[in-house]
């Protein structure tokens, strides 16, 4: 594996768009960022793969295991989720946005007597996901939004400590965007998701279609629209809003748009 990921690694940097900061040394190399617009947006887009610790459950999706709680697990790596809370901490911007590849909303996948996750996502990593958010919390971090990719579908909701016991108030916003492609066509929503979503009060909205996200970002609200194609499988498919989400400054609670 360690002889894989060594052709892997510089193989990654020549074919991708990346900058010279990333450039591979040896094994590893830094993909996470900062990006800065003015006094209006601070960008922290990080690495969730590559410093976290052995997922959980097996690897086993939609399983129950103790060490989903486990203390010692990491997401960031210790010195990626120091700079992500000191990039946080020290933004004079009004919006501060974490871009990164998984969940962080706390969603009951099978609802039923257990909580069931997807441990791939924060959700299986709840000690450091967990220290972020309470450090956003107790900082009174404000107008915090997580935008994800990865699920494969489209997502907008609210983030809480624990999505078993949702607080009265979020502590941050995610939009989660679908896959190009994979997936074929989609649809408007999957049975299991009208489920999960119904059991799940912070999870606002969910579409199984192919699309892109577009955010409108102002001093005043944030604005994700959510453009979904009828079908991907055939040329001509036709592009649409699905949908017009808004966060205002200053509440970090998902509305219409």
């Amino acid at each position: 594996m360690a002889l894989r990921r060594q052709a892997a690694v510089p193989a990654y940097y020549e074919n991708m768009p990346l900058r010279p900061s990333a450039f591979p040394v040896g094994a590893s190399m830094q993909l996470y960022r900062g990006a800065t617009y003015g006094d209006l947006l601070d960008l922290s887009l990080l690495d969730t793969r590559q410093y976290r610790s052995d997922q959980p459950c097996g690897d086993k999706w939609g399983a129950v295991c103790d060490t989903l709680d486990r203390t010692n697990a990491e997401m960031l790596g210790a010195r990626q989720e120091a700079w992500a809370l000191a990039r946080l901490s020290g933004s004079k911007a009004r919006w501060k946005t974490l871009a990164q590849q998984v969940m962080m909303m706390d969603l009951d996948r099978d609802p039923g007597p257990d909580y069931v996750v997807n441990p791939d996502s924060w959700a299986g990593y709840r000690a450091p996901r967990n220290r972020l958010l309470a450090a956003i919390d107790r900082r009174k971090l404000g107008n915090v939004v997580v935008l994800t990719g990865d699920e494969h579908q489209n997502y907008a909701g609210e983030v809480h400590l624990d999505g078993r016991n949702p607080g009265a108030r979020p502590i941050a916003t995610e939009f989660v965007t679908t896959s190009v492609s994979s997936g074929g066509d989609g649809l408007e929503q999957r049975a299991d998701m009208a489920a999960i979503q119904s059991a799940n009060a912070q999870l606002k909205f969910n579409n199984a279609q192919r699309g892109y996200l577009v955010c409108d970002v102002t001093p005043e609200r944030w604005v994700s629209d959510f453009k979904v194609l009828d079908r991907i499988t055939e040329r001509n498919g036709t592009l649409r809003s699905r949908i017009r989400l808004a966060v205002e400054a200053g509440d970090p609670r998902v509305v219409a748009a």
